[in-house]
């Protein structure tokens, strides 16, 4: 009777070992699938990875791109605007005559001792770009505006305005302006010094005699 059930439970055992043979077959086969598919999926990776450094640099030098861009639009249009300015300034520019009519206007007004329309009038003419002979009677005619409302520091500064030219018919006038500015405002030695510089620079100037005749009163 116990060698009858011996034989059986040999052979179930067998059968498990066999099964048993066969699930690791399995498994390793299995394990090998993943393994390969870990390997390909880590070349993928790699190869993104380096796609995307490629695409990091592209973006950086188009990011480059955009900046040169940039600067070149706003540099082309500031000379844009230099060129809408002077297109402006041109377009603003009276005609000669018209200059010489404005000016006969000012010169009107100082006459007539509108003397801050005057200085507005002759200001607007050097503005607007008054040619040579008229812009030194421009700087002369407003400092003459100016000694008439009594303020004899602003007059000194346009009569020396008109000194510094090269050449002018009112460079004696604005000497005598400017000594009388001095006496004016009380400085009589600075008048004095100022009279005799009309005598010593402009001898053949008809304010000699006036020159001479008030130095003999301070």
């Amino acid at each position: 009777m116990k060698r009858f059930l011996a034989v059986p439970a040999i052979a179930f055992f067998s059968l498990a070992l066999l099964a048993g043979c066969g699930s690791t077959k399995q498994l390793e086969a299995s394990l090998a699938e993943k393994e390969a598919t870990v390997v390909t999926l880590g070349k993928e990776n790699q190869e993104l990875r380096t796609e995307n450094g490629k695409m990091k640099a592209r973006v950086g030098e188009l990011e480059k791109d955009i900046i040169k861009g940039n600067a070149r639009a706003i540099d082309l249009e500031r000379q844009l605007d230099q060129v809408r300015t002077e297109l402006d300034r041109l377009k603003a520019v009276p005609s000669k005559g018209r200059l010489e009519g404005a000016y006969r206007d000012a010169l009107q007004q100082f006459m007539d001792r509108r003397y801050e329309d005057a200085i507005s009038g002759f200001e607007a003419l050097l503005a607007a770009g008054m040619p040579d002979p008229l812009n030194d009677n421009c700087h002369y005619w407003i400092g003459e505006s100016y000694f008439g409302l009594k303020r004899y520091q602003e007059a000194v500064a346009r009569f020396d305005e008109v000194l510094e030219f090269e050449w002018s018919n009112k460079k004696d006038d604005s000497q005598v302006m400017i000594a009388r500015c001095y006496s004016r405002m009380g400085e009589m030695a600075r008048a004095k010094t100022e009279y005799e510089k009309l005598i010593s620079t402009y001898p053949a100037s008809p304010y000699i005699d006036l020159a001479k005749q008030r130095i003999g009163t301070m």
